[in-house]
Order: C-alpha cells, then sequence, then structure tokens
C-alpha cells in the first residue's frame, strides 16, 4: 500500500510540472547586441550593379537612323586610309559607354571593323581628337550650354557627341552635358537654327529645290541649318551632307545659281 501511496503521489508531482511549463516556457535567450557602425567620413559604397555605368538620357536617332552628324571624316578611324565606294557604314550599338550608342562611323573595310571593335575606347579618343582639331574654329555659339548666363572662353572644355562638337564652360558643366546628351543637344539645334534662320540663304529645299512652304523639315549638320521640303529630302542630306552644305555656303555668299 505504501509503495502504491509514493507512486500516485510521483504521477501526480510530474503531471503539475508539465502543467506548469506549458503554461510559463522558459524564455528565449536575448539576441547578441549588433554593433554600431564606425564613422569613417566617408560614403558608403554603391553597389558593384550601379558603379561605373552613369545614366545617359541620349539623343534620338535622326531619320537616317543615327544619333548627331553622319561619319565627317574621308578617312577610316583604324587604317587610315581614304574611304572608298566599297566603305562599310556602321552605326554602334549595345556599347558599354552609352555616349556612344547610336554613333555613325565608316570604315575602308570589314577587317577593319572588328579591329575597332576589339578596342573601341582607342579608337574613338583619336577619332574625337581629329573631330575636335577639324572643328576648332566654327563652333557658332558664344554661350556654355549648360551654364547659359556663361561665355565661353579660351578654356572652354570640348565635348565630342555623335560626331559633333559641343561645349561647355567647365568639367561640372561637362558632367551635366554627359548625364542627358539628348537635352543639350536640343538646346544647342535650337540655338542654332535661332541664329541662324533669318538670314538662311535659300528659299527653296536643298536637295529637291521646290519652294519651301509652312509645311518642312528644319535640322542641323555640324554648325549650319539645313532646310529641306521633306524627311526623305532630309535623310538624303544626312546619308551625302557635303554637297548640299557646299549648296547653302553658296548661296550665303551670293551665288546667285544656288539660291534658285
Amino acid at each position: 500500500m505504501r509503495n502504491l501511496s509514493a507512486l500516485a503521489a510521483a504521477l501526480l508531482a510530474s503531471t503539475a510540472l508539465a502543467v506548469s511549463s506549458a503554461q510559463n516556457p522558459p524564455a528565449a535567450p536575448a539576441a547578441p547586441a549588433k554593433e554600431a557602425p564606425q564613422e569613417t567620413g566617408k560614403a558608403p559604397a554603391k553597389p558593384e550593379t550601379q558603379r561605373g555605368a552613369p545614366a545617359s538620357k541620349g539623343a534620338k536617332p535622326n531619320v537616317a537612323g543615327f544619333v548627331g552628324d553622319p561619319y565627317p571624316l574621308d578617312t577610316c578611324p583604324v587604317a587610315g586610309e581614304k574611304l572608298g565606294a566599297d566603305a562599310v557604314t556602321v552605326v554602334l550599338k549595345d556599347q558599354k559607354d552609352p555616349l556612344q550608342e547610336g554613333r555613325q562611323i565608316r570604315f575602308c573595310c570589314k577587317e577593319c571593323v572588328a579591329k575597332f571593335e576589339a578596342k573601341p575606347a582607342e579608337y574613338i579618343a583619336k577619332l574625337d581628337a581629329e573631330i575636335i582639331r577639324l572643328n576648332a574654329a566654327s563652333y557658332p555659339l558664344s554661350r556654355c550650354l549648360v551654364m547659359e548666363n556663361e561665355t565661353l572662353e579660351g578654356d572652354a572644355k570640348t565635348i565630342v557627341y555623335g560626331n559633333r562638337c559641343y561645349k561647355a564652360c567647365c568639367k561640372k558643366c561637362v558632367g551635366s552635358f554627359q548625364r542627358n546628351p539628348g537635352k543639350f543637344v536640343a538646346a544647342y539645334e535650337s540655338a542654332v537654327i535661332a541664329q541662324q534662320a533669318e538670314n538662311y540663304p535659300l528659299d527653296t529645299c536643298v536637295v529637291s529645290g521646290e519652294k519651301i512652304g509652312e509645311k518642312h523639315v528644319e535640322f542641323v549638320v555640324g554648325s549650319k541649318l539645313v532646310r529641306a521640303c521633306c524627311d526623305d529630302c532630309a535623310k538624303k542630306v544626312l546619308t551625302n551632307p557635303a554637297p548640299y552644305l557646299a549648296k547653302i555656303t553658296a548661296a550665303s555668299n551670293g551665288d546667285a545659281a544656288t539660291k534658285k
């Protein structure tokens, strides 16, 4: 009897302990305290995916399918050879440098295209330097594209974008241009058109010779305003601008035959 009573008492005690544990579970161990970040005085590093790829709002392609001006040289940027009838025309796509996207370049042969694609930055740097040299004296505006109240001085910075030269008063403005070239290309073209519209020497389409009406196409090639009667004629100018720009220049110089 005594053994049975002791067993019953033990069972009752075990049951009471189990009920108490269920109603009052042990507290979870405290999480280790986080160390406060140390002040380094530096901005937090950008994620790898955000490095080296500045956001760039490029200009839209023209009616001929490329950004800015046609390729302005008569030589290959790789071999330096004169371009012939069999020259290869390329519009750059999927570029690591977004400022080169949509740019037209002409090569003497397919082998030079392959060499360019292997080292684009090297050949683009040489090409840009030559474009700057050729256009050093023909820039049509006197004020910075970004800070419009700033006059361009002798230390103004030159930017090549879409085979065309643009100028800014300082490095900071160069950065602003590169982040949003489409905006400043539009500003440049508007300024050139406003500057040259009143004294434009032709009242006919530079291609077809038809009278320019209310509906016509106005655009800029290099530093010159061009007027055409339609997109098809504008495309012809952009495909081979030299003879049409020469016609505008001759008319500006008073050649009556070109005004007809």
